[in-house]
This record gives C-alpha cells, structure tokens and sequence, in this order.
C-alpha cells in the first residue's frame, strides 16, 4: 500500500497525518492539525466538543491508545458546526496546506477523510503511529452563503466519525490540494415500510446522500479572534 506525497489528485501525507481521531467527554469524532501565523491549530465540529473549556482534557488516539491532553481553547463558532483549539504539548511537522473555500468550483470533486464508527488502523512506519484515516469521496453539490460564513453542500455518503474531518479539493492550476471546509453531518431521511404495497404503521431514517460542512473561513476567523495556538 503506497501514499502519495506530490502526486496531483492524490491525498498527500501531509493531509493523511494531519487528520486525527479524537474524543472529549463521551464524544469522538475528527480533527484536523492546522497551522497559522506560525502556531499551530485544532480544528473540528463543534458538537464533537461541545461546552469545551480552557484548560480542559481532550484525548487524541495515537500509538494504539488514547492519550490525554490539557488544551486551550481558542474558541466556539456562535452561527456554526465549528470549533477551534489547541494542544501545547503536541504539533505535526508536515507541510501545511492553504486554507480556502473561495477557489471551489460548483460540482468540483472533493475528498473528505475522518474515522467512521471509531474504525482505526496503525500501519507500521506509517503516519508516526497514529491511525491512517478512511477518505471519501464526493462532488460539491451546493453551497449558500448565510450571514458570514458558508454551509457546504456535498454529494455522497458520509458516516458517523467523519464529523470535524477536512474536507479537501484539487487546485486545477497549481494541483495541489486545498483545505476548503470542515464536515458536519449529513441529511437523513424518513423512509416509510411498505408491505404488498401498503404503508405500514413503521418508520427507519436513511442516509440521503447530502452532506453538509461549513467553510474553512469560520475556523481562520476564530483564530483570528483568540490566536492562542502551539507556537511552531
């Protein structure tokens, strides 16, 4: 199994070891490790961590294990699924990645990495013993702007854990890959069961294949606001 590191249309390690599985208070989900201003980040959904403090306790899994680790908070977005923080005692030495939602073209492929279902796997010599995510794929099926950020619509199937993974594209001129938003959730939809063609008194939801993130420019905002991160 091979892993990209320049090649265009490909996720590049610098992405993959960026992308970490992380749980507070019960809850686990995704992160991704980002640098700004030469201080490094943490960002995520915020309902992952939702009523984080400062100086709370935020475990990261890594070397098989979760371990704990007292954070700062940088802060919650009022208006949207995002939330920003950072680790004093832990920073990714890998290539950063620019940060924009801007340059997305309307149906422009994207990829979208995280840990459904708490899956992990540690490759040995890979990624520094933290867990390789999943990544999938899908296309930008929408967007709307509302107040000042932006909520992003994707089309394909997201799963529980992927919340707070980033979501990426390909630049067409330069084909590097840019970090354009964060993933939130996904659109479910009540299915009613039918038996001989009847409706029966019986409901299950589905995935309907909609996805939703908030643009990355929510998170640079917050930073922006309390740039309280890791100095680099």
């Amino acid at each position: 199994m091979g892993f990209a590191q320049t090649n265009p249309g490909l996720i590049t390690m610098n992405v993959i070891s960026r992308t970490v599985y992380i749980e507070y208070n019960g809850s686990s989900g995704t992160s991704f490790v980002f640098d700004y201003n030469n201080k490094q980040y943490f960002l995520t959904a915020k309902h992952v961590i939702s009523n984080l403090k400062d100086n709370d306790t935020v475990s990261i899994f890594y070397n098989d294990k979760w371990n704990k680790y007292k954070v700062k908070l940088v802060g919650h977005s009022k208006s949207s699924d995002i939330s920003v923080f950072s680790v004093p005692e832990y920073f990714d030495k890998s290539d950063n990645i620019i940060a924009s939602s801007n340059e997305i073209i309307y149906s422009q492929e994207i990829y979208f990495l995280g840990f459904p279902y708490g899956l992990t796997h540690t490759i040995r010599n890979v990624n520094s013993k933290f867990p390789v995510p999943f990544v999938k794929k899908g296309i930008l099926s929408n967007f709307i702007i509302e107040k000042d950020f932006k909520v992003l619509f994707l089309d394909g199937i997201n799963n529980i854990g992927f919340s707070g993974g980033p979501i990426v594209y390909q630049d067409k001129q330069t084909n590097k890959l840019i970090l354009c938003g964060l993933i939130s959730g996904y659109r479910s939809e009540i299915i009613n069961i039918k038996q001989n063609n009847q409706d029966v008194n019986y409901q299950y939801s589905v995935n309907s294949g909609i996805i939703f993130g908030y643009g990355i420019e929510e998170a640079i905002k917050l930073i922006q606001s309390n740039p309280v991160g890791t100095e680099l």
